[in-house]
């Protein structure tokens, strides 16, 4: 960590604060994370969040797949599978937002003893490697939110609601053109 005047622009990996830079080689597990979540007035119950970071090597963790079938692994092995297999998958597939090609999941998730049956909807992108345009990148949207809660209440909105909620918001996302 140095000072740094704020019209200075360092030209080495890091990242920079209020009068402040954090240079890259304070660690070798480097990597620049932005998350950023927001809540809406009009449904006090949705949470929307979006993480990136860079990377210098995308993985096959990166891929939403992946996850998928950890998730499903996971489930199986603590005798979940029954609830597992009744996820309503609303949507699923290859998805380009931005310049970003990556894969979303929409779900509607069933209810248990302790919860409602909520939406999940996920979307990655694993990023490329080194390129600052083209970071990892997860978004997140949940209803049924209470108090940064997830599946603490049922949701507000409908099946066809939340899917267009998600649209709406996902198709909103623009990468900033940058000049060299």
């Amino acid at each position: 960590l140095r000072v740094r005047a704020d019209n200075e622009a360092p030209t080495e990996p890091g990242i920079c604060i209020e009068s402040g830079f954090i240079a890259a080689e304070a660690t070798p597990k480097f990597h620049e994370v932005i998350a950023i979540g927001f809540r809406f007035p009009e449904y006090p119950d949705v949470s929307f969040s979006i993480t990136m970071r860079s990377t210098d090597e995308p993985s096959e963790q990166g891929q939403l797949d992946w996850g998928l079938n950890e998730a499903q692994a996971t489930a199986k092995q603590e005798g979940q599978s029954a609830w597992y297999s009744s996820i309503k998958k609303l949507r699923k597939g290859d998805r380009i937002i931005s310049d970003w090609a990556g894969a979303e999941i929409l779900t509607r998730m069933p209810a248990t003893d302790k919860s409602p049956s909520v939406h999940e909807f996920i979307y990655k992108y694993p990023g490329a490697a080194n390129e600052v345009l083209k970071p990892y990148v997860r978004i997140d949207l949940n209803t049924g939110v209470k108090a940064n809660s997830k599946s603490s209440n049922r949701p507000s909105l409908q099946d066809e609601e939340v899917v267009a909620l998600w649209d709406k918001l996902t198709t909103s996302i623009q990468v900033r053109p940058v000049k060299n």
